[in-house]
């Protein structure tokens, strides 16, 4: 399902993979900060990986998703040691906290392997569905939904935005989307709440990618 739909998304040009073999998952999971993802140093706009401010930020911000089954690779962007999650989410509610809107603390990002060794990837939002974020399932709705692979194989940043369940501001509590007004009367906008903060975890990860890229070419 989710190759048909990225597919359809990106003008039918897709790989599939292969119905008879497994896709090798080899770039990179990253569990991050979602209020930092939306704040990011200004130097790294300008690709200065090895500013004191971006290498503090990447420390305080992006964690390596790296449990032992899964097998994924051990360095983090940019060949930097990155502290690890090695515990799998997966169908497991896991302790969390909502920081702003209804955000979880964290969020998940996908690069594909080539996209951390310096080509420049197109980037691609999955929003999960109601009762589908960390806090109620874990990690299932990012891994088995099929769009790792699509990723991986096309060179598609895959960004897993969470929401967390809410009693109140917003109440909110089976942790979905904003479809109905919970955040602001005009939650269709693109200045409403969360679209907002997700286009600002976007541009951030453009700015990471562009980093590694521009680092590649030196």
């Amino acid at each position: 399902m989710a190759y048909d739909m990225l597919n359809h998304l990106h003008g039918g040009q897709l790989i599939a993979a292969k119905s008879n073999s497994a896709t090798p998952l080899v770039g990179q999971m990253i569990v991050f900060q979602q209020a930092n993802f939306q704040n990011p140093p200004p130097s790294l706009a300008l690709g200065d990986i090895s500013s004191i401010s971006v290498l503090k930020w990447i420390s305080e911000t992006m964690f390596l998703y790296n449990p032992i089954k899964w097998g994924w690779p051990t360095s983090g962007l940019f060949n930097l040691t990155m502290p690890s999650i090695t515990v799998p989410f997966e169908g497991q509610q896991v302790n969390t906290r909502s920081f702003s809107f209804g955000f979880d603390e964290h969020g998940f990002v996908y690069f594909p392997s080539a996209c951390t060794k310096g080509k420049r990837c197109s980037i691609h939002v999955a929003l999960h569905g109601c009762r589908q974020g960390k806090w109620f399932i874990g990690d299932t709705f990012i891994i088995k939904t099929g769009y790792l692979e699509v990723a991986e194989l096309n060179n598609l940043i895959v960004l897993f935005p969470q929401i967390t369940p809410t009693a109140d501001s917003p109440i909110n509590p089976i942790g979905c989307w904003d479809w109905w007004g919970a955040t602001t009367p005009h939650y269709t906008i693109k200045a409403a709440p969360q679209m907002f903060s997700v286009k600002q975890m976007i541009e951030t990860i453009r700015m990471i990618n562009g980093a590694i890229a521009t680092s590649a070419e030196q």
